[in-house]
C-alpha cells in the first residue's frame, strides 16, 4: 500500500524496545485510547517492541506494538 506523501510529511517513526522513553509515549497513547473509546484500562502489556509515530510538534499520533516470539512466549490468547 502506498500513502500520499503529505500524510507522512513531518512525521518521525521510531522502532524501540520496551522501557525506552519513546516506547512509553506510544503506550500512553494506547492507555488514553483504551480509556476514552472502550472505557477500560486493561490491555495486553507483554509487548517487546514498539513502532511509534510522532508528529513534528512532538505529539504521539500512532503506535503499533510487537511481541517477539520466544520459546516461553505464547502468541495466541484464549
Amino acid at each position: 500500500m502506498q500513502m500520499k506523501s503529505d500524510v507522512l510529511e513531518g512525521c518521525a517513526f521510531y522502532i524501540c524496545e520496551k522501557g525506552n522513553a519513546i516506547f512509553d509515549q506510544g503506550r500512553e497513547l494506547v492507555r488514553k485510547v483504551y480509556s476514552d473509546i472502550w472505557g477500560t484500562t486493561q490491555f495486553n502489556d507483554d509487548m517487546d517492541l514498539g513502532v511509534v509515530a510522532i508528529n513534528r510538534d512532538g505529539t504521539t499520533i500512532g503506535n503499533v506494538n510487537i511481541v517477539i516470539r520466544h520459546p516461553q512466549t505464547r502468541l495466541s490468547y484464549p
